[in-house]
């Protein structure tokens, strides 16, 4: 996940999140093979936000190998 990606799945959280009482939100990372600093802050921004709503964040099928060659 780039940041061209991030910035698109942002867009889309946001506007689900303004119209929904969104409480949690489930990344499946079991086809990423890549991440860099934007998708962390994509998954980070959510955290934080849901968090202060009483929320969580859940990273499934998430590996270590996100971002080694």
């Amino acid at each position: 996940m780039d940041h061209h990606l991030a910035d698109e799945i942002r867009s889309g959280a946001e506007a689900i999140q303004s119209t929904h009482n969104i409480r949690q939100i489930d990344f499946d990372f079991g086809q990423t093979t890549f991440m860099d600093s934007s998708g962390i802050g994509l998954v980070m921004g959510r955290f934080r936000e849901l968090q202060l709503l009483g929320g969580k964040v859940r990273a499934l099928h998430a590996t270590r190998e996100f971002g080694r060659s």
